[in-house]
């Protein structure tokens, strides 16, 4: 951890040079303090909330406000969410994450701007907060961050999608999926 302003503060996880506009990433979205507001396991299946739906149906939502998205396999669990994310940017516009905001580098000032994922995430978030809010949840509240992984291989991705599959399952001993050696899952 480095100082800013005589605080320490988060190292930033983004790769150095990375546009997050493209590519295919693993995603964890969880609960302030993990609290289990999106229902239960129940014999290995999630049984989900009133919550829980409308977390999912806002998941489901995200390739209608981003049409250069889609998703792949996702599971929503007690207290966070696990999925894909594809993104299908064109090279036309960059916009390259950094910690503090997205700055844009454009080939072409008119061309349509692809959003981050972190701009994704942060919209389907909002929306799922705003949508518990009003349907009587006013206290419900999302970790500030998240965690993603860009999946870079083939191998990778059916690792990967193995592990959202089998959540359910493994609830009781769950591995946190985004440590290096959880490839070694033994899935």
């Amino acid at each position: 951890m480095t100082l800013f302003r005589s605080k320490y503060r988060i190292e930033t996880t983004r790769l150095k040079h990375h546009a997050y506009t493209h590519g295919w990433y693993f995603v964890t979205i969880c609960t302030r303090d993990r609290l289990q507001w999106f229902g239960e396991i129940r014999d290995g299946k999630t049984a989900l909330s009133e919550m829980g739906r409308i977390v999912e149906q806002c998941w489901s939502d995200i390739p209608h406000h981003f049409p250069h998205v889609s998703l792949d396999v996702f599971v929503v669990m007690p207290d966070h969410v696990h999925g894909i994310i594809v993104m299908n940017a064109t090279d036309d516009v960059l916009i390259v994450e950094t910690p503090d905001r997205a700055s844009l580098q454009s080939k072409r000032l008119q061309s349509k701007r692809h959003p981050t994922l972190g701009v994704i995430i942060n919209q389907c978030k909002g929306s799922a907060s705003r949508r518990l809010h009003l349907s009587g949840y006013p206290e419900f509240s999302w970790q500030p961050r998240y965690h993603d992984r860009l999946i870079r291989s083939s191998a990778e991705l059916n690792v990967i999608r193995k592990y959202i599959r089998c959540n359910p399952e493994h609830w009781t001993k769950e591995t946190i999926p985004w440590n290096d050696d959880a490839f070694a899952w033994g899935m």
